[in-house]
Parts: C-alpha cells; structure tokens; sequence
C-alpha cells in the first residue's frame, strides 16, 4: 500500500514541508483527524484516499509515498475502468501541502483536511518515475515552461453554475429549488439558498476567493464567482469548491448539481466559464490565435461528454471557431488585454489537463508567432463571420477527432504522453456512456459532476 520514495520528495526539503504542515495543523486545528489525499483523473472525478493524521505524520517522517492501484488512471464514470491499464504498474501520490484545505470542523462527525496529490507513474517497461499520466502535473510543466522560457505569467478563475436538484424514490433527477433565476432576488428567498450560504461561509473560512454569489439563468441555477489565482492554485480551489457545494447538499439528501445538461427542456444548461489572463499581454494576438488554431481539439478536454455538446450555441458555449470583444455569442470573450473569457466549458473536464491544453495551445501561437486570422467578431463589420466562420465539434467523436491532429505538438508543451491516454480513454469511455440506460448516466452524471 505504501511505497519508500525519498527521491520523490525532492530531499530534505519537501519532507520538512509535509512534516511542518502537518505539525501545523495538528498544533492550529486539533480536532482534525483525517487526511484526505485526493487527485482528479482523466474523467474529471475526484478521487482519494484518507489516512488518520498520525500515520500521515509517520509517511512523512519516513518518506513514503500512498501507493495506487494501476487502474487509478484508468478509471472512468461508469465506474469501470479501461481493461489495457498495466497490473504492473506503480502509482504513487505525491502531496502538495501548499493545498491543504480544512473541512468545515462544525460539521457532524470527525474533522478532515484535505490535499491535492500529483501521480507519479513507473512501470518495469517505463522504470523511471514520471508524471506522464497526470493532469496535474502537465499543468505545472506549462506554467512553469511559460514563465522560465517566455517570462509569462497566467491567472485563473471561475465561474461556477450549479442546479439544486434531488433524486426521487423512481431514480429521477427533480428540481430541489423552484427559486427564480436570472439574478432574481426571489431565488434568495428559497429554502435551498441557506444551504448556500453556509457552503460559502465555509468556503470563505477555508480561504477561497470569492467575488460574487447570484441567482443564473434557469430556475433553481445558482452561481458563485472565483476570484483569479495561479493555473495551478486556481484548480484546486475549483476543486475543493464543487466538493464542498456537494458535501453541504448532501447532508441535507440534496444535490448541488454541476452536470452541463440535466433536465431535456433546459435552456442555456449549466457552464464553467474560464477566465484566463496572460502578464505581459505583449503578444496577446498570438496566444489567441495560438488557441482559436486548436479550439476544436480543446473541446475535448473542456466538453468531455456527450451531454456536454448542446451547451455549443450562441451566447452560451458558443457554436463557432471565434472571438469577440465582450461578445458573448462567441465561445472566446475577449474581456481586457490579455485576458479572455473561455465559455466552451463545463464541470465535467478535468481543469487540470484542460488548462493545461488551453495555456499549452496559447503558448504554441506564442511561439510560433501564430497570426490572428479571426476577426473580432464584435465589430459590425465583422459580425457575419459567426455564421461563416468553421464549426465547433457536435459530439466528443468530433473533438476527439479534431485533437488526433494535435497530440503532438500539445505533449511537446506538457513534456508528458497525457494526451494520448487522455484520447484513448475517451474513446473508450465514451462507448460504455453510449451503452448506458439513459436515467442511470443522467443520475451518475449528477452525482459526479
């Protein structure tokens, strides 16, 4: 279960890391009993493994690593996994204790912390110890590239949607809110919003940026606003974000609901729109143009499945490879110099690799001194080109298709093999969602996502 690794924790340093901030919240936060070390895979479900606070003390103070399954990264939302996963293989998690997070210590039952864990990844084939198969760790290879090599700097944030709905004694999805949406005050008013707030206190007392709380578009649809912070950082504050809005419902037999489509009559559906922002803007035109090159090939790392596709219509997810400034009919909105609103996303992707494949794109017209063909659509005199201009994918084989072109050039920037397994588990999970009763993977996207 546990596996000697002093070379992963980079020598002295990391373990006196892992050890001072256990030590610091055993010293601060007493009543915290559990660690849970977490990682997100490749289907955008959130995983872990708890361990009592001692024994996470003792893998410290011996420098050890949890060890995985070999299906850890192969695992997909029908709770199944891919049947070519190596039973050799060694996964090994490795804690970023700059994430540590507490779990509301008011809550029924034992206190948690939570962190977010790299997976590093060997094999007899394959010896040496990588983060080839994790989204995490091709996140910070981009940032990092951006920064040494381009002097660049990226932020991040979030806009989170997410519907209140419930599962009835049949194995429906109903509506749990009948609150008004379209910033309505009305929706405030609902029983289900003081279970927001106390999602957002607990939010705010763990030390999440947020800016905004509102009532969105359909009835019952809320969203809380995250403040920019780095890729990385950004990431797993989404991620503790959609934990917490779950965990809060649950205790209450609810269900904060982030699936991009759930009920057949929905109007715009549920998003994550992603803002990223780039400092020095100097070459915003390339990095733009470096994404709008590959927009149909992100689609598959930012509308993972299949219920993610009726979102792509104007002013929602948008339908066409193109931008505009403060044009919200466009999947790219372009809001300040530098800094773009990306709309053709939702809670289903994994934001690790997602991010990764959406600054690693920019960073490639940055590069390459990509031009920016597309116009600004924006502009009267350039409006037509949202009708004209090339489609974006239709269903997740479109985009899975569309980024068999890029694989390449996307691993050379996350230095990693991730988008190949990315493609291939795709592929493969996208048939066994296919072959699903279509309550049961509503259902599971629900409680999922």
């Amino acid at each position: 279960m546990f596996e000697s690794a002093v070379s992963l924790f980079s020598g002295t340093n990391a373990t006196n890391t892992a050890l001072k901030a256990l030590q610091d919240l055993q010293q601060h936060k007493p009543q915290t009993r559990f660690i849970r070390f977490q990682w997100q895979d490749s289907s955008g479900v959130l995983r872990g493994r708890i361990c009592p606070i001692q024994y996470a003390l003792q893998l410290a103070t011996t420098e050890k690593n949890i060890r995985l399954a070999p299906s850890a990264l192969h695992c997909i939302v029908d709770n199944d996994f891919a049947p070519w996963r190596d039973p050799r293989a060694i996964l090994l998690l490795v804690a970023d204790w700059s994430s540590l997070k507490i779990i509301n210590e008011n809550a029924p039952g034992p206190s948690y912390a939570t962190v977010m864990c790299g997976v590093l990844a060997s094999s007899p084939d394959d010896p040496i110890p990588s983060y080839n198969m994790c989204p995490r760790g091709a996140l910070e290879t981009v940032t990092r590239k951006a920064s040494e090599k381009h002097g660049v700097d990226f932020l991040v944030g979030f806009e989170v949607e997410f519907e209140i709905v419930k599962i009835d004694e049949s194995g429906n999805v109903v509506p749990a809110s009948a609150g008004f949406g379209r910033y309505a005050i009305d929706g405030l008013n609902d029983p289900v919003f003081k279970h927001i707030e106390e999602a957002a206190q607990e939010l705010l007392d763990a030390g999440v940026v947020i800016q905004e709380i509102h009532t969105e578009e359909t009835v019952g649809q809320y969203e809380i606003t995250l403040g920019p912070l780095p890729p990385l950082q950004a990431v797993d504050q989404l991620v503790f974000v959609h934990d917490t809005l779950k965990r809060v419902f649950a205790r209450q037999g609810l269900i904060a609901n982030m699936s991009p489509v759930t009920f057949a009559k929905e109007g715009q559906g549920t998003g994550q729109h992603t803002h990223v922002s780039i400092n020095p803007p100097i070459k915003e035109e390339q990095f733009l143009a470096g994404i709008l090159k590959r927009l149909p090939g992100l689609c598959a790392f930012t509308l993972p499945y299949q219920v993610s596709y009726p979102r792509l219509k104007p002013c929602c997810g948008g339908d066409a490879v193109a931008w505009g400034t403060h044009q919200r009919r466009a999947p790219i909105r372009r809001m300040n110099p530098g800094h773009w609103e990306i709309r053709c996303v939702d809670a289903s992707a994994n934001m690790y690799i997602a991010l990764a494949a959406i600054c690693g794109a920019g960073l490639l017209g940055y590069e390459n001194d990509e031009p920016l063909i597309w116009p600004d659509t924006a502009l009267d005199e350039h409006a037509a080109a949202l009708d004209t201009a090339e489609k974006l994918p239709r269903t997740i084989d479109e985009s899975l298709d569309a980024l068999e072109g890029r694989v390449e050039d996307l691993q050379g920037m996350m230095e990693s093999k991730i988008v190949r397994h990315y493609l291939e588990l795709k592929r493969y999970e996208a048939e066994r969602v296919r072959a699903m009763d279509p309550k049961d993977a509503n259902a599971a996207f629900v409680r999922l996502f």
